[in-house]
C-alpha cells in the first residue's frame, strides 16, 4: 500500500516528460561523432525508430484531461537527417551519405516528413564534402608502387569527383526549376533555393583536386568568381584546395600556377608580403593569370595564403 501511494503521489506531483525530436537529435549527434561504425548503425536505427513512432502516434486531444499516455511526437527533422549524413561523411562513406539525402526526398514526396524537413543547402554540402573526403581517401591510398593498384585508386578518386559534380549540378537544377515554376513562399523567396555557396564550391574544387584534375578545379573556381555573392566568396580554404589541385596534377607548369594563385590571394586579401620572382622557377614562362577582381571589391574578401597553401606549393 505504501509503495502504491508513493507511486501515485510521484505521478501526480511531476508533469509528464517525454523525449522530443531535439533530445533524440542530441543522442544521434553523440553517436555519430564517436567514429565507431556500431554507434553509427545505432544512430541510423534510431532515426528509423523515430519515423516509425511518428507514423503510428494517435492524434492528441489537447482538451482532454485524462491520464492517458501522451503521444510521442518524434518526427525527425532536417537536423536529424543532417546529423546522420554527417556521420557517414566522417566515415568516408559518401554513397551512404547520398542515400540518406535521397531517402529524405522520398519521405517528403510521400508525405512522411514536412516541407521543412526536406534536404536543404547544408544537407547537400555535407554530402559534397563526403565525396571530397572519399576522393582524398582514395588519393591517400594511391601511394603504392603497384601500377594496377595505383590506377585503381586514381580512378576511384576521379569517380568520387564526378559524383560530387553531379550533385552540385543537381543543386543548381532544383533551384532553377523552383524559379521557373514560380515556387516561392509567402515572403517572396524561392521556396527551394539550393544555390551553391562557398562550402559547395570549395568541396567540389577539393574533390577534383584529390583526383588530380587541376584544370576542372580551376574552371569551377573561375565560375565561382564570376558569380560572387555574400555567401560564396572564396577564402583561404578554397584557394588552398586549388593550389592542392595543381600540386597533385601532372601539369608541367604546376609550380607557376600555384604562385599565381597565391598572388591572387594576396591581392584579394590586401597582402603585400610574398612576391617571388615569377621568371626564376626553372625559367618557366609566365602562365595565364587567374581571373581576378579589384582589391576594393565590395564583398571585402579576406583570403590570405595559409600554412596549408604553402605546404601544397612545396609538394608541387
Amino acid at each position: 500500500t505504501s509503495t502504491s501511494t508513493s507511486t501515485s503521489t510521484s505521478t501526480n506531483r511531476y508533469p509528464k516528460i517525454a523525449p522530443t525530436t531535439t533530445s533524440l537529435n542530441a543522442i544521434i549527434h553523440m553517436l555519430v561523432i564517436t567514429g565507431d561504425p556500431l554507434d553509427l548503425q545505432q544512430a541510423h536505427a534510431l532515426v528509423h525508430s523515430m519515423l516509425q513512432q511518428s507514423q503510428n502516434i494517435p492524434k492528441s486531444n489537447h482538451n482532454s484531461n485524462s491520464d492517458s499516455k501522451l503521444p510521442l511526437n518524434l518526427k525527425p527533422n532536417v537536423v536529424t537527417f543532417n546529423l546522420l549524413i554527417h556521420g557517414y561523411a566522417r566515415s568516408g562513406n559518401a554513397k551512404a551519405a547520398e542515400e540518406i539525402l535521397t531517402w529524405m526526398h522520398t519521405l517528403h514526396e510521400q508525405g512522411h516528413i514536412p516541407i521543412t524537413s526536406r534536404p536543404d543547402l547544408s544537407t547537400y554540402n555535407v554530402v559534397l564534402h563526403a565525396y571530397a573526403k572519399a576522393a582524398a581517401n582514395a588519393y591517400s591510398d594511391n601511394t603504392t608502387t603497384n601500377t594496377t593498384s595505383h590506377h585503381r585508386h586514381h580512378h576511384d578518386a576521379h569517380i568520387h569527383a564526378i559524383h560530387a559534380e553531379r550533385l552540385f549540378n543537381k543543386m543548381e537544377s532544383i533551384t532553377q526549376n523552383s524559379k521557373q515554376t514560380h515556387d516561392h513562399d509567402h515572403d517572396g523567396q524561392w521556396n527551394y533555393d539550393l544555390t551553391p555557396d562557398k562550402m559547395s564550391y570549395t568541396a567540389l574544387i577539393s574533390a577534383h583536386a584529390k583526383s588530380g584534375n587541376a584544370k576542372r578545379a580551376h574552371t569551377i573556381f573561375n565560375s565561382m568568381l564570376s558569380s560572387l555573392r555574400e555567401n560564396n566568396c572564396p577564402d583561404h580554404v578554397t584557394l588552398s584546395a586549388l593550389v592542392d589541385a595543381y600540386a597533385k596534377s601532372r601539369d608541367t607548369n604546376a609550380v607557376q600556377h600555384c604562385w599565381n594563385i597565391i598572388h591572387l590571394m594576396e591581392n584579394l586579401a590586401g597582402i603585400d608580403h610574398y612576391h617571388p620572382n615569377r621568371t626564376d622557377h626553372n625559367n618557366t614562362p609566365h602562365s595565364q593569370p587567374l581571373q581576378s577582381h579589384p582589391q576594393s571589391h565590395p564583398l571585402d574578401i579576406h583570403v590570405g595564403p595559409s600554412t596549408i597553401t604553402f605546404n601544397s606549393l612545396i609538394q608541387a
